[in-house]
């Protein structure tokens, strides 16, 4: 997003300034690095979501781990469908859309870090209930392995997508359909999680 979307644009006064402020970014020729914007906007995420992990927690104890996973979904995929939108809204700098996105995404992000392990939890109690077994050992290889198969899975698509559509600076439009591909994914995972019977 950061190297072939936003490098694609002008770069105003403003975000040149806001861009300068972090290190490596900016170097003396005035010119943004993308590469090293790109991480600037990842440690968005990541810190947002760090600073989000104490209200999440409480909001997890006060409405329920399982409500709260299914807003992460959807939110998480309604704002990866709108990074395709960078660099299209009126009035606004696609840089600045792009902070605001990735700033968006720290919530779902917290929520998902903050719930996933105890809603397994949850579900490695419910199964002793039904068969008095404890397998932990079964349900966290299990999910280790859909992990992984996912985490090999997401770059395969997008590299179909790249070949398929583009991924360069000049014709970006790979890189624009992978944000909406990911996002309606995750809104068919928060419809399919809305089946989730363990209700606290």
């Amino acid at each position: 997003m950061a190297t072939k979307i936003l490098g694609s644009y002008p770069v105003s006064k403003a975000d040149l300034g806001i861009l300068s402020v972090l290190p490596e970014v900016v170097g003396e020729s005035g010119v943004p690095n993308w590469e090293a914007a790109a991480g600037y906007l990842m440690m968005v995420v990541l810190v947002g979501a760090m600073v989000f992990f104490v209200p999440v927690s409480f909001l997890a104890a006060k409405t329920g781990k399982r409500i709260l996973f299914i807003l992460a979904l959807a939110w998480l995929g309604v704002v990866l469908i709108l990074m395709s939108t960078i660099g299209y809204w009126p009035g606004v700098s696609p840089v600045t859309q792009a902070m605001i996105l990735f700033a968006l995404a720290a919530i779902p992000v917290a929520i998902a870090l903050v719930v996933m392990r105890p809603l397994l939890a949850d579900v490695i109690d419910a199964d002793e209930k039904l068969t008095g077994l404890r397998r932990e050992g079964v349900y966290n290889g299990m999910e280790g392995l859909i992990m992984k198969v996912a985490a090999g899975l997401g770059p395969l698509i997008a590299g179909i997508i790249f070949a398929v559509f583009g991924a360069s600076v000049e014709d970006s439009l790979g890189v624009r359909i992978c944000g909406p591909v990911a996002g309606v994914c995750l809104l068919i995972a928060a419809y399919a999680f809305t089946k989730y019977p363990i209700k606290k």
